[in-house]
C-alpha cells in the first residue's frame, strides 16, 4: 500500500512538473515564478494560521501538515481538508434549531462556499501539496543532519552561548 501512495505522489508531482514548468513555452523564469508565488502565498497563510494557534486544539495537525515524511505530510493535508468539509457538513445541516430571517440566503451562500471548497481541495491536493512537499522535505535534511549529529557546535554572542542543536530542534517544530 505504501509504494501505492509513493507512486501516486511521485505521478501527481510530475504531471504538476509537466503542465507547469515542461509544458508552457515560456522563459523558465517565468515558468517557476508562478509555482513559488503560489507556494509563497499558501506558505505565508499557513505561517499566519499556525502563529495565530488556531490549530492548536487540532492536535499535530500542524506538525503533520508540515512533516518531511510522506505518510505523516499526506495524512495532515487529508485532515486538514477534512476539517474543511466537516465544517460545512455541519453548516449545511437542513434541520437547524433556529432558523433566522436569511435562511435562504445563508443556504445560497454556504453552497457557493462549499464549491469554492472543492475548487481549493481540488488545488490543494494537485498542486500544493507536491510542491510544497518538496520544499519541507529539502528543508528538513540540513535541520535532521545537525539534530541527528554526535557533535553539537556552540555560537557564543556577548555573554549568552546558543546551541546549534537546540536550535535546530526548535525549527523542526512549527
Amino acid at each position: 500500500m505504501k509504494a501505492v501512495i509513493v507512486s501516486l505522489f511521485i505521478i501527481v508531482l510530475l504531471l504538476d512538473g509537466w503542465v507547469f514548468i515542461i509544458r508552457p513555452r515560456k522563459p523558465l523564469r517565468e515558468k517557476l515564478s508562478f509555482v513559488f508565488q503560489v507556494v509563497a502565498t499558501y506558505t505565508f497563510a499557513f505561517g499566519l494560521v499556525v502563529q495565530s494557534k488556531l490549530l492548536a486544539s487540532f492536535g499535530t495537525l500542524a506538525q503533520d501538515m508540515t512533516s518531511p515524511n510522506l505518510f505523516e505530510f499526506l495524512r495532515g493535508n487529508f485532515a486538514f481538508l477534512g476539517y474543511i468539509f466537516l465544517g460545512l457538513a455541519s453548516a449545511l445541516e437542513p434541520i437547524k434549531e433556529t432558523y433566522g430571517p436569511l435562511y435562504i440566503f445563508e443556504m445560497l451562500v454556504l453552497l457557493i462556499v462549499g464549491l469554492l471548497s472543492l475548487v481549493y481541495a481540488v488545488l490543494h491536493l494537485l498542486i500544493l501539496v507536491p510542491f510544497t512537499y518538496l520544499g519541507y522535505m529539502l528543508a528538513s535534511v540540513p535541520i535532521n543532519a545537525i539534530v541527528t549529529s554526535n557533535k553539537d557546535y556552540f555560537i557564543a554572542i556577548g555573554g549568552q552561548t546558543l546551541s546549534i542543536k537546540a536550535l535546530s530542534r526548535r525549527m523542526l517544530c512549527p
